[in-house]
C-alpha cells in the first residue's frame, strides 16, 4: 500500500524500462499539476514510459482541470500502458480531468477494469491512440456502453467508497462482467 503520494505528480514514471505492478494499493494520490502517475511536463525527455499494472487499486484526486490520471510526456517516443483487473477512482475538485492524456503515441490497454469518477465531464481521453479496452466498467466518464467490448457504463455498487471497501456488492452490474484470461 502507497499512501500520500502527492506533489506535481502522485506516482512517476520516466526511464523508459517496463515497470511491472501486481497487487498494490496506491491512495491518497493528489496532483495540482499534470498527472497523478506518469510524467509531467512539455518537454519531451525522450524516454517511454511503459507500465503493467495489475489488480491494483487507485484512488486519486486531481485539484487542477488539466490533470489526468495517466499522462506521458510529448510524443516523440511510444509508451505503453496496461490495465488489468484494476479499480481506479478519480476524485476531482475540477470539471475537466480525465483518465488519459490524448494524442500520444503508443498502446494502452483497459481490461477488466473499472474507473470511477466523482466529478461528471471527465472522460477517458478524447482521442487516445491504439486504446484496446474490454470488459470495464465505466462509472460517471463520458462514455457510451459498446456491447461488443462488454463495457458497462453504471455504477458498480462498490461496498463502503467512503471507507476504501471496494469489493462490489451482489447486486453490482460488475460481477461476472470480467473475462478470465
Amino acid at each position: 500500500v502507497f499512501n500520500n503520494l502527492t506533489g506535481v505528480l502522485g506516482l512517476k514514471i520516466i526511464d523508459g524500462d517496463l515497470l511491472i505492478v501486481e497487487d498494490c494499493q496506491f491512495k491518497g494520490m493528489t496532483s495540482g499539476y499534470r498527472c497523478i502517475v506518469g510524467d509531467t511536463g512539455s518537454v519531451d525527455n525522450g524516454y517511454a514510459m511503459n507500465a503493467t499494472f495489475k489488480r491494483c487499486i487507485f484512488k486519486g484526486t486531481a485539484t487542477a482541470s488539466e490533470v489526468k490520471f495517466f499522462r506521458y510526456r510529448l510524443g516523440t517516443v511510444t509508451h505503453a500502458l496496461t490495465l488489468e483487473s484494476c479499480t481506479i477512482i478519480l476524485s476531482s475538485t475540477v470539471g475537466g480531468s480525465g483518465i488519459f492524456l490524448n494524442t500520444i503515441p503508443g498502446t494502452f490497454v483497459i481490461k477488466n477494469t473499472i474507473i470511477v469518477c466523482t466529478t461528471s465531464g471527465a472522460t477517458l481521453g478524447t482521442t487516445v491512440p491504439a486504446l484496446t479496452e474490454s470488459n470495464n466498467c465505466y462509472y460517471n466518464l463520458s462514455e457510451s456502453a459498446d456491447l461488443a467490448n462488454a463495457i458497462i457504463v453504471d455504477d458498480p455498487q462498490f461496498v463502503d467508497t467512503a471507507n476504501d471497501d471496494y469489493r462490489l456488492r451482489p447486486s453490482s452490474p460488475c460481477i461476472n462482467a470480467g473475462t478470465a484470461s
